[in-house]
């Protein structure tokens, strides 16, 4: 299921069957609250952290959570989805895994509720500390061992996402920035395209851009949804790359203008007393809300 109001990015990576407890990560309940890091190096980041991000659709809520360690680095992403319209809950549990004090992981692990095989996903990265490749030679895609391959690049004002399944190129998306914000999406699903082409902006700082975290933004985006389609490529998720708030979707041909014959997504945007972004819903679609928890 293709999420229908949410930002531009999203979705593919890999994993192993297990049912973990599920939790509700704000404040006091993850290990080391990323504003009081207990080995913290130079320089410390003092953006607010985003400890939770709640999805609420109609029948549908999802809560994606932040841990981090104490070098104030991210430590697990944890995605759950309960299904209320059907009494069904599923999850995927991501675990980083770092060398020495470097803020880039050099691996990954995955852990859901649904049958896909696991495997440690090995991270490379440029000379600019830009990841570029994901790699997993253990994986299972829906029951069969597989090699998985996710390409990263950077060509002038571009991020692009090229995924190879098996020896196959499955997909290729690509983002464009603009004053360090993505301002066009682009993805090739089969013989499916969806793109935006006007993304507009607000002054107020996008609530999961981190300085420490831009090494892997990508990849972050493309994790944010893969439990719910692992095929659904690198738009319609949070975004982990802009750093300011989006406003705005509209232009080019999504899933929401094959569905539901729109054309723009509006976003209403709150602030709390702090400038920090707290959630935001869309007058595009009744019911749907997203917020966001610090710690």
């Amino acid at each position: 299921m293709k999420k229908l109001f949410v930002v531009i990015i999203a979705a593919l990576f890999i994993i192993s069957c297990s049912k973990p407890k599920v939790t509700d990560n704000t404040n006091t309940n993850n290990p080391t609250n990323p504003n009081n890091p207990t080995n913290p190096t130079e320089p410390l980041d003092t953006t607010p952290f985003v400890s939770a991000i709640r999805n609420y659709y109609p029948g549908d809520l999802e809560i994606d959570s932040l841990e981090y360690d104490g070098q104030q680095r991210i430590a697990k992403f944890l995605q759950y989805d309960f299904d209320t319209a059907n009494n069904y809950v599923d999850s995927m549990i991501t675990v980083f895994s770092y060398s020495g004090t470097n803020k880039a992981p050099v691996s990954y692990t995955c852990h859901t509720t649904y049958g896909f095989g696991g495997g440690t996903h090995k991270l490379n990265y440029d000379s600019q500390n830009r990841i570029i490749t994901d790699t997993t030679t253990t994986s299972s895609l829906f029951g069969t061992t597989t090699v998985l391959v996710n390409y990263f690049s950077y060509p002038g004002d571009k991020v692009v996402y090229d995924q190879w399944i098996g020896g196959t190129d499955e997909q290729t998306d690509s983002l464009t920035i603009s004053n360090n914000n993505v301002v066009y999406g682009n993805e090739y699903s089969g013989a499916t395209e969806y793109k935006i082409e006007n993304i507009s902006y607000l002054t107020e700082a996008n609530p999961l851009y981190h300085t420490g975290l831009q090494p892997i933004g990508p990849l972050l985006a493309t994790l944010y949804n893969y439990h719910a389609n692992p095929t659904v490529g690198f738009m319609n998720s949070e975004d982990f790359i802009s750093k300011n708030m989006e406003s705005n979707l509209s232009g080019g041909v999504g899933y929401w203008v094959y569905s539901y014959g729109l054309t723009a997504i509006p976003l209403n945007v709150t602030v709390d007393s702090k400038d920090r972004v707290t959630g935001y819903t869309n007058t595009a679609f009744s019911g749907y809300l997203t917020s966001f928890n610090y710690y």
